[in-house]
């Protein structure tokens, strides 16, 4: 009897644990804008595009540490994507490493950013990590690490 039970148990949580994670990710809503925060307590915003396919505006605000030698300092910003064209396959999963575009003026040589992530409850949700490392004119190397960032969604067409 103790077998027959343990045996079921392990079944219903194997099945149970496959359908959780079969249904951890849906595709976004077409058009849909996200707002929320990161691990960092700043704020993030992503759009979709009316496709369903690409996330077209991806906007974050995060602190990065710098080192250059034996210093170490930290600097805050916003890293903008705009016409990005970051595809979202079926499942709502995207990724996407993308070079960083330094403005005129910027104290930034040059860098590169990482953004992967997954919609969730029906497309409602997104989670997501991201991570930057930037070189900056003064040769000091900054990087944030690994941030997450959760979003829900504020509206779509």
């Amino acid at each position: 009897m103790r077998r027959y039970l343990l045996a079921s148990l392990v079944a219903v949580l194997c099945g149970g644990g496959a359908f959780a994670l079969a249904a951890t990710a849906s595709p976004p809503k077409p058009g849909g804008s996200y707002r929320g925060k990161t691990t960092q307590d700043r704020g993030v915003t992503l759009r979709v595009g009316r496709s369903g396919t690409v996330v077209t505006d991806f906007r974050i605000s995060r602190d990065m540490t710098c080192r250059k030698g034996d210093d170490l300092s930290s600097i805050d910003g916003r890293s903008r994507l705009v016409r990005s064209r970051i595809q979202i396959d079926r499942n709502g999963h995207f990724h996407g490493h993308l070079p960083v575009v330094p403005a005129g003026g910027s104290l930034v040589r040059r860098g590169r950013l990482c953004i992967r992530g997954r919609f969730t409850r029906g497309g409602r949700v997104v989670r997501a990590r991201y991570r930057e490392r930037l070189r900056l004119r003064d040769g000091a190397l900054c990087g944030t690490g690994s941030i997450r960032l959760s979003a829900r969604l504020v509206r779509h067409r």
